[in-house]
């Protein structure tokens, strides 16, 4: 219903501003008069001038809810940050659980899991017993986590699905 009012309304304007520019109905040149060839007189085309007052259209814009929602809306992303340090969570056949078995990288900067398994993951860092990194929601084959620690120290990255593979650690300074 409401398109439909919102059409009604610019055709209306629309159709308005079409009889302002052609002058109303006296076509072009029609109060010219008659001249004859050669004379230059009142009525001639190159000294006629407009007598009609300038009309002023009145234009309403109507906006509704449905209008803004339909309006596509551009967002620039921002250019994909490399990671400062990558791990790899390998499949259980391929030696080692987490390649490679430490970083160092200063806080606020990007670490990335990446998991190259076909099980889901999820990563935690601990310092003692205290989880300080995580936990990371679940990775999924072929996904990855990015993360910036903020904490500084050595962690030991754990993960849930693996308790058992330690020695894999993180650390993180000013």
């Amino acid at each position: 219903m409401q398109r439909h009012v919102i059409t009604r309304v610019i055709t209306v304007v629309a159709a308005a501003l079409v009889l302002v520019a052609c002058g109303g109905g006296g076509g072009v040149g029609g109060d010219l008069g008659d001249v004859k060839k050669g004379e230059g007189g009142k009525g001639a085309i190159g000294q006629a001038t407009t007598t009609a007052p300038p009309v002023t259209a009145a234009v309403t814009t109507v906006t509704t809810a449905a209008a803004a929602k339909a309006a596509p809306v551009t967002t620039a992303k921002p250019a994909p940050v490399a990671p400062t340090a990558t791990y790899t969570i390998n499949n259980d056949t391929k030696g080692q659980y987490i390649e490679p078995l430490s970083h160092s990288v200063r806080a606020g900067q990007i670490v990335r899991f990446v998991n190259s398994d076909d099980k889901p993951h999820v990563i935690v860092g601990k310092i003692g017993g205290t989880v300080v990194l995580g936990p990371s929601p679940s990775i999924e084959p072929g996904g990855q986590w990015d993360v910036k620690p903020t904490v500084v120290g050595t962690y030991d990255l754990v993960d849930e699905q693996r308790p058992y593979a330690q020695g894999v650690t993180l650390t993180v300074s000013r």
